[in-house]
């Protein structure tokens, strides 16, 4: 929304000039949530997030939220703050990860395209869809012409006639005969493969950790809530993959929420539990990585979801 603030604020200049500086301020205002792989090397994970936070140092921006997971083998760095700062950010963390990480000793149960593997971009206040589509292609041909890195588009920056959702991308591309060409940048190399940059509407990465089920009921819950999902509010949106994490030796229900403001946390809990009660299971632990608009949590706590890890930075206030 434009405001005339020279009508609104006619002869208070002090007011007017910090109002046009908030607004410049908050007007491009987003979150990025690059995906790594790398989930074991503590220290590696800590250089690259240490270069996001450097980068955004000069234009105010905030690393939020980072994590990662050894069977995954693969981290998630969330950091919002205006496009100039998310963009330098971007490229830091990128760089950092193309210096450090090599696909071609790495192992995981995560899918994954390259070292960089996803870099999404999404707005939070102001920013409109062209802005971040904008802001997608100006850090894609960054990451193309600074690193060398086959870059190609998904969400709203995808671009005419190329997929627009991620996992269709991912189909094209992982294991396929004749995998599609990047849209940008040199053929992808074993060490790096490539980058997946995306710009979309919010997303919350989910993992439901189960107790007392087995593979063979992990999967009869997943086929599930595949069904289900095209009939039940509580699955709008919900991408669902089932992993074991050997590790931890715990099955799991992994998700993202493509549509989390039209859903709620504790009614995706809720089926999740009666689903695997039916296995003689129970849900021992959510986990969520990144940030969760507080809509999405739907009035509960997150003790309510069993979300025993949670920090309050990780929740979005409206």
């Amino acid at each position: 929304m434009k405001l005339n603030l020279i009508e609104v604020l006619r002869g208070d200049e002090i007011y007017l000039l910090q109002c046009c500086w908030y607004t410049r301020y908050m007007a491009d205002l987003v979150q990025c949530t690059p995906n790594f792989s790398e989930g074991r090397d503590g220290n590696k994970i800590m250089q690259i997030v240490e270069a996001a936070q450097v980068a955004m140092a000069p234009f105010g921006g905030e690393v939020r939220d980072w994590s990662y997971d050894v069977d995954h083998n693969r981290s998630v760095l969330t950091f919002v703050g205006t496009c100039k700062a998310v963009e330098e950010a971007a490229a830091a963390s990128a760089r950092a990860a193309v210096g450090l990480l090599d696909l071609r000793n790495h192992t995981g149960t995560h899918p994954r395209c390259g070292v960089v593997d996803v870099l999404p971009f999404t707005p939070l206040a102001g920013a409109l869809v062209n802005d971040i589509v904008d802001l997608a292609h100006t850090v894609g041909r960054r990451l193309v012409h600074e690193l060398h890195l086959p870059v190609n588009y998904y969400g709203w920056a995808a671009l005419p006639t190329k997929p627009q959702a991620l996992p269709d991308l991912r189909k094209l591309i992982i294991g396929a005969k004749n995998p599609l060409e990047p849209d940008d940048g040199p053929t992808p190399g074993n060490r790096l493969g490539r980058v997946l940059v995306g710009a979309r509407g919010p997303l919350v990465a989910c993992n439901m950790n189960l107790n007392g089920v087995d593979l063979a009921a992990l999967r009869r819950i997943v086929r599930r809530m595949k069904m289900d999902r095209a009939s039940l509010p509580e699955l709008r949106g919900v991408r669902i993959l089932g992993m074991h994490l050997a590790h931890r030796d715990i099955m799991q229900v992994s998700m993202n929420l493509t549509e989390p403001r039209d859903m709620t946390l504790p009614a995706l809990y809720r089926y999740v539990s009666e689903c695997a009660q039916l296995e003689g299971g129970t849900v021992e632990e959510t986990e969520i990585i990144g940030l969760v608009p507080e809509i999405t949590l739907g009035g509960a706590s997150p003790k309510d979801i069993a979300w025993n890890s949670w920090r309050e930075q990780q929740i979005l206030r409206t």
